[in-house]
């Protein structure tokens, strides 16, 4: 299982957020001159909750390295941060109105003698407006070692007086890449199990840019074994491109088990992985990238002839009003194999 020992216990270990991970070393590495209120935006499993970790341990790192992270070394960095002084994390679904705030005023305080504390307030889109009221006149009666890190996967629901008063770091989703190494990483380092580039890419490509979904991912991968796993994760993209080659091959007789399959997917899905695979179509077809997708191959060479004819029946606009319930969204497979049938004759 992933436990906390995966976890990324220095800047320099979490996957991408480069430009989150800079501005908060550059912070370690001034402190007294920062601003202390700090926003970490962006969609969940990307990272923000950790870094907010790490911020804590490199504050108050006595070896910290040149770039502002921590050494990874000293007795400090070898510590819980979750158990230190340095450091308090609130659930702010469970601390959101404006009592429990006053409650907790007293625990802020800190003795800036001993270092900088940290105090994370996370899903802060939930705490009430009522209660950011008064969480604003905290941050600013604060003493100067205290930094009030604000996570949230929507920042729009924090009073504009608070925000502009806080500096704000947006987190990204993952690219494929930067969650493939990391699985890598994972697997190799602290799994110790053996896993192909196929299983790496597939987990990846489900996962979605979130690193958290990834994990969850992996371990199923674990508890299921590679085939049953990979029966069950199979992406919509490589359906819709076997879908395709059975078409090529006049496989009918495999048509509909491959429908049948993509009906367990949410048509929200089927539609955005169903775009996805026309368009990587259409730059194979226009050697905008090179793909070693033997099935992708195959279907761009056995249509370069009537390449044209072929991404006009992908991408017919009136395809996608289809992806509106499962009835629906098998009419369409069934129009679109009658009319690539008609480019194989």
């Amino acid at each position: 299982m992933i436990t906390q020992e995966c976890r990324p216990k220095l800047f320099r270990e979490v996957s991408g957020q480069n430009l989150p991970k800079t501005v908060l070393k550059a912070i370690c590495k001034s402190p007294a001159t920062s601003p202390r209120t700090i926003i970490l935006e962006g969609e969940y499993g990307t990272g923000k909750t950790t870094c907010a970790r790490i911020f804590a341990k490199a504050l108050n790192c006595k070896y910290k390295l040149k770039d502002g992270d921590a050494c990874g070394k000293c007795e400090d960095c070898q510590s819980d941060i979750s158990n230190s002084i340095y450091y308090e994390e609130y659930d702010s679904s469970i601390i959101g109105n404006i009592t429990d705030i006053k409650e907790l005023k007293e625990t802020f305080y800190f003795n800036e003698s001993l270092g900088y504390k940290v105090i994370v307030l996370d899903e802060a889109h939930l705490i009430t407006p009522q209660a950011q009221s008064a969480l604003l006149k905290l941050f600013e009666e604060s003493p100067a070692g205290i930094f009030f890190v604000l996570c949230t996967t929507n920042s729009s629901k924090i009073l504009n007086t608070i925000r502009s008063r806080a500096l704000t770091l947006k987190f990204d989703l993952l690219s494929q890449k930067e969650i493939e190494d990391n699985l890598e990483n994972i697997a190799k380092n602290y799994l110790q199990i053996d896993i192909d580039n196929d299983i790496i890419k597939l987990v990846a490509e489900r996962s979605k840019g979130h690193l958290r979904n990834a994990h969850m991912l992996l371990e199923q991968y674990q508890m299921l074994g590679r085939e049953e796993f990979i029966s069950l994760y199979r992406s919509c993209t490589e359906l819709y491109g076997m879908f395709i080659r059975a078409i090529i091959c006049k496989r009918s007789d495999i048509l509909s088990e491959i429908i049948e399959k993509l009906l367990h997917y949410r048509l929200s899905e089927l539609k955005s992985e169903y775009e996805l695979f026309v368009l990587n179509i259409i730059k194979l077809f226009y050697n905008e990238n090179a793909s070693d997708d033997k099935q992708m191959i195959f279907i761009v060479s056995y249509f370069k002839h009537k390449k044209n004819n072929f991404i006009d029946i992908l991408n017919d606009y009136r395809n996608y009003d289809m992806f509106n319930s499962d009835i629906r969204f098998t009419s369409f497979m069934w129009l679109l194999a009658d009319r690539l049938k008609q480019l194989t004759k």
